[in-house]
């Protein structure tokens, strides 16, 4: 096995593509086959572990309590375009272009404070 991990670039570069390509193909078929088998290798750990602590797996999927997706929501605004309600900005990232525009007449930030 060891020898066909050494090889290199230009061990390869002289093969007949027609033997690189199966050889391409049978690793695929490798790696495919691997990770089926370190799928359930995972899978029966976890299912061990679960039950270890008295749970089983469908009962730690089905927890709303923990969540697996970042529930970043937007912002809430904090700022307000007195002409354009529509236009709001939480405060967070770069100050939005109308915010810019108002606050080169003279205007500061508290003034559109919502």
């Amino acid at each position: 096995m060891n020898d066909l991990i050494n090889l290199s670039v230009n061990d390869l570069k002289n093969f007949p593509i027609k033997d690189l390509s199966r050889l391409q193909d049978n690793i695929n078929k490798a790696i495919e086959l691997r990770k089926v088998a370190d799928k359930k290798e995972l899978i029966n750990k976890f299912v061990s572990m679960a039950e270890e602590s008295g749970f089983t797996i469908e009962e730690l999927l089905a927890d709303k309590t923990v969540s697996t997706k970042n529930k970043k929501g937007r912002a809430e605004a904090k700022y307000r375009n007195p002409d354009n309600h529509s236009q709001t900005w939480s405060g967070n990232g770069r100050k939005p272009a109308w915010l810019v525009e108002l606050m080169g007449t003279g205007k500061t930030l508290d003034d559109f404070i919502i």
